[in-house]
């Protein structure tokens, strides 16, 4: 099977972060010098795809302000972004619904487009989704569409070539790995109830991958209760698309920022895949 030639990415990143425990949401905390959200953006510059990127953020002058400010000479993996500070150069123009979008030069990319995020995550890559069909070059049916995070700022190359054959054959794609913890569950009391088998079980882990046509089927027949409280993708397309996604494992690399106790771990992530660049070794 092909490769698509261009892939459309969809990273939600408008959360308040309330369990990272600080004033400042955790898609712009600082790592190495640099917003978690811009080497989010950073990591699928590695892809040999074209991409149109959007970011459903809480306020679009923020975000386009704060990632702005630091994209400068930036570097990743194999590529050295120079002083990106076109983005002055902001391009605006407005979705239905009163949606704007702010479109910048950023990090080697055509264009970094910001959009207006929602309440909760679903609302957001929902509003990502729209964004998306108004675009210059919009997504065909057969396009293939990546959701991650904002705070998943380590996306392993390797990784993204199955996942995408995977949809691509399969119209969705996951990715798992094996569940750390035991799961439980308590009833209302605080007392135990069950212990689920952790062999049965995996952890739904990002990014995930569908053809357009059947994850922006899914968003449209999403209810209210699912916009506002449901968290998996892959379950919205099973739902209302009956496509069951292809689910591959995960690589050990793939990190998400929670709490403030995880940017030591990121950055020290992050310095570790610097290092092997600089000796000549392929980004993982």
């Amino acid at each position: 099977m092909s490769k698509p030639s261009h892939l459309y990415i969809v990273i939600p990143a408008a959360g308040t972060a309330v369990r990272f425990g600080d004033d400042t949401p955790k898609q712009y905390a600082l790592v190495k010098g640099k917003p978690v959200l811009l080497h989010t953006i950073a990591s699928f510059q590695q892809l040999p795809h074209r991409t149109t990127i959007v970011v459903p953020v809480d306020d679009v002058h923020r975000a386009i302000d704060t990632i702005g400010d630091a994209a400068t000479d930036i570097s990743w993996g194999s590529s050295t972004c120079g002083n990106h500070n076109s983005i002055i150069n902001h391009q605006r123009s407005t979705f239905e619904k009163g949606r704007t979008c702010l479109s910048a030069n950023l990090l080697g990319h055509e264009k970094v487009h910001f959009v207006q995020g929602g309440q909760s995550r679903h609302r957001s890559i929902h509003n990502g989704l729209l964004a998306l069909k108004d675009l210059d070059e919009p997504p065909q049916p057969e396009s293939v569409v990546v959701i991650h995070d904002g705070a998943r700022p380590v996306v392993p190359v390797k990784i993204m070539d199955p996942l995408i054959q995977a949809a691509m054959r399969h119209k969705a794609a996951g990715i798992s790995r094996p569940l750390v913890s035991t799961v439980i569950s308590v009833n209302e009391d605080g007392f135990l109830e069950e212990v689920l088998d952790r062999d049965k079980y995996l952890a739904s882990e990002m990014p995930q991958a569908f053809l357009y046509d059947v994850i922006t089927r899914a968003y449209r027949h999403c209810t209210d209760a699912d916009l506002d409280r449901g968290t998996e993708c892959l379950n919205l397309v099973l739902k209302y698309c009956g496509v069951r996604a292809k689910v591959i494992p995960g690589p050990e690399q793939l990190f998400k920022v929670t709490f403030q106790r995880d940017l030591p771990a990121l950055e020290y992530e992050l310095d570790r895949l610097d290092s092997r660049h600089k000796d000549g070794v392929p980004r993982e």
